[in-house]
């Protein structure tokens, strides 16, 4: 099978293998070596390293994760197609604790992104050969050739588009049981698996599995005593947007306000005008930052770190939410949609 680039050129000397488990891995012909890494897999970490640079730790997640989502052609993906897909499957929210076989998954993810690129099935393909490396990488590092159900669907929910409350409910569907509740234990597990994302993206120390007990803790510390928190709860508790799951709000908002300018100037680097997010000093009267700027952490004039930060992600705003998010950056980060 060949090996081909995100731009459709083939890699002559590289081949695609399996294992006896159907694992795929990669040949280089000319070399002689094998690994268990796509080619273009491993530019497209070589370029998140570069996002190392973002000075903020949610930031910097959201970063990397927007980058992944845009080279596994994963953006124009809907959450439907993700449920249906598995759903059509056979793996459905009761089957969510079995391990199934990659291959399995593979034709999954290959029908979850051809109807997504209806039109282009050559990048299809190899977009589900990077999303699976991706995935092994994350719940099948010693390449068993087996992966559980939850985590497929964890992936691929944080990564497609759409309204980050519909990603919540999908999500506690897939772990409420019969009295339509989640268990400590259950939200302990999905927790696990989102947690393992920024893991594997060298963010642990923020975002990582050691801060899942607290969270669970902290979630069902409104409803001490019971076995069980329902999805109204959980809803509640993530719109908090909880510290050990702040990249992914963050990542929404990244995404979000990617097109939208604003019609004034940058106090940093003068771009006019500022496009994406927009960064304004509530205690330096009308200076602004642009998203680079503010994610470099770079000043100018008498602007310093430890002012607070109103954060823009519409010209116009609709609707305003504030939320403090401590993030080394004084005070904290308003935010305002």
């Amino acid at each position: 099978m060949m090996v081909e680039t995100m731009e459709g050129h083939v890699l002559e000397e590289w081949a695609v293998a399996r294992t006896d488990s159907e694992v795929p891995y990669y040949v280089n012909h000319s070399r002689g070596v094998t690994q268990w890494d796509h080619p273009e897999y491993v530019r497209i970490f070589e370029e998140i390293q570069s996002l190392n640079t973002v000075k903020f730790a949610a930031y910097r997640t959201a970063c990397k994760l927007r980058r992944l989502q845009t080279r596994l052609k994963l953006q124009d993906v809907s959450l439907q197609s993700v449920a249906t897909a598995f759903d059509s499957a056979g793996l459905r929210a009761g089957e969510n604790s079995d391990l199934v076989e990659v291959k399995q998954v593979e034709e999954v993810v290959l029908k979850i992104l051809r109807s997504a690129h209806k039109h282009r099935h050559s990048q299809a393909a190899l977009a589900t050969q990077l999303t699976i490396n991706l995935l092994l990488n994350i719940y099948d590092l010693g390449r068993s050739g087996m992966v559980q159900v939850l985590g497929c669907k964890v992936l691929l929910v944080v990564l497609c588009g759409g309204r980050l409350q519909e990603k919540y409910r999908y999500l506690f569907n897939q772990v409420a049981d019969h009295n339509n509740c989640c268990t400590r234990r259950r939200l302990a597990s999905i927790l696990r698996d989102l947690a393992r994302i920024p893991e594997l993206l060298s963010e642990q120390p923020s975002f990582g599995l050691s801060l899942v007990s607290a969270a669970v803790e902290s979630c069902f510390k409104e409803v001490e005593g019971e076995v069980g928190i329902t999805e109204e709860v959980l809803l509640d508790w993530l719109l908090q947007e909880p510290q050990t799951l702040v990249w992914w709000t963050t990542l929404y908002r990244l995404t979000a306000a990617e097109l939208v300018c604003h019609d004034v100037k940058c106090g940093v680097c003068k771009q006019r005008p500022i496009i994406g997010l927009r960064y304004q000093c509530l205690h330096c009267l009308g200076y602004n930052q642009c998203q680079d700027c503010f994610l470099h952490a770079r000043t100018s004039r008498g602007h310093k770190l430890s002012h607070p930060i109103q954060e823009y992600c519409h010209e116009e705003l609709q609707y305003t939410h504030t939320e403090n998010i401590h993030m080394g950056i004084g005070g904290g980060l308003r935010l305002v949609y």
